[in-house]
């Protein structure tokens, strides 16, 4: 579930705080409704609207984890077709002559949106830290949990270092 937060881009305290007022509220609105009932002396006991307070309050609970991994699988899959036209771009710059790295470089400056933005900031990290891109890519893979990834940084890594096509 962490690992989707910082996906989505939402810290855990937030979603915490969330999953606990949509529990509060599942508790609270069927004992309001039903002692409401109570008072009006229609509906069923109150001791019903006790217990289904308490299994809403349940369901409440959980239904912001569904919501976070429902938008994180969307995310992912938006970051693969992204990675798609990356590589795309890479295998352009490659075929023109330009080295590992800087196609990689090239091929993330190019393209927009927060996938390429996620790819090109790994990749800029790579400069100030002297890591390789190819274990930026596979860090980002891993973060991201994007397999994907993490296969193509192990190609890059084979091509970067032991001079094998890609």
């Amino acid at each position: 579930l962490e690992a989707d937060l910082r996906l989505v881009g939402r810290p855990v305290e937030q979603h915490v705080a969330q999953k606990v007022l949509l529990a509060l509220f599942g508790l609270a609105l069927p004992s309001f409704v039903g002692a409401t009932w109570a008072a009006l002396d229609i509906g069923p006991p109150f001791a019903y609207a006790l217990l289904g307070g308490v299994l809403l309050g349940v369901f409440f609970f959980f239904v912001p984890d569904l919501s976070v991994r429902s938008e994180a699988a969307a995310r992912r899959k938006d970051f693969k077709r992204s990675l798609g036209s990356f590589l795309d771009l890479v295998v352009i710059s490659l075929a023109g002559g330009t080295g590992v790295e800087s196609a990689l470089r090239d091929a993330a400056g190019i393209g927009h949106g927060w996938a390429f933005a996620q790819l090109r900031n790994a990749l800029d990290v790579t400069r100030l830290t002297g890591e390789t891109p190819w274990a930026a890519l596979a860090r980002l893979g891993a973060e991201l949990r994007v397999e994907e990834l993490v296969a193509l940084a192990s190609s890059v890594s084979l091509a970067g270092t032991e001079g094998a096509r890609v």
